[in-house]
Formats: structure tokens, sequence, C-alpha cells
């Protein structure tokens, strides 16, 4: 039989170890919040490229198609590669310029 002084309950542990548990948890949760973090940050600069290269894309077919005039289609492409250049912005400065919708029939081509 165990000396009486010797035996622990779990309660006896967690009043010697709460402030381990609890240093366990704020590690945990920071560890998980950074995480959090770096993919959001990882995914904005892979997510914006993407994104542009398919405008672009579609643009090249409404120009084949004649819906786009050649002036409409570089002033677009020119705007749209210099915000692929520049780096996205993180919140707090002016937002880019957006491109405006065309309203109405697209003007004659020419062709």
């Amino acid at each position: 039989m165990m000396p009486p002084a010797a035996t622990k309950t779990v309660w006896d542990l967690w009043d010697q170890s709460w402030w381990a548990g609890i240093g366990l948890v704020i590690a945990l949760l920071g560890l998980a919040w950074a995480a959090y973090r770096l993919r959001a940050w990882y995914g904005e600069d892979t997510g914006h490229a993407d994104g542009s290269q398919e405008l672009l894309e579609h643009l090249r077919q409404l120009r084949g198609e004649g819906d786009l005039s050649e002036e409409e289609f570089r002033s677009i492409k020119r705007r749209l590669l210099a915000q692929m250049e520049s780096p996205p912005r993180s919140g707090g400065g002016a937002a880019a310029e957006p491109i405006p919708p065309r309203d109405g029939p697209s003007p004659p081509t020419g062709h």
C-alpha cells in the first residue's frame, strides 16, 4: 500500500500545473493565428495575378470578336499591367482605379 502523501488526484496535479496549461493554450492560439495570416498573405499575391491574367484573356477575346476596339483594349491592358506590376495594397491607401463598365452598343470598328 502506498503512503497517503504519495497519492495525488487529478485536481492536485491541476493545481500545480494550471499555469503551464494556460501557457500552452496561448502558444497554440498564437501559432494558429500566425499560420492563418501567412496563408492569407501568400494567397493574396497569387490570386491577384491569376485574376488579372484571366481578365486580360477575356479582353483579348472581346477584341477578337469586335466588341472592344483596339484603343480600348490597349488602354485597359496598360492599366491592368500597371496593377499587376505594383504590389497589392494592404488597406489604408486609396484603391486602384476600377475599369469602368461599357454602356450601350459598341462603336463600329471599321472592319
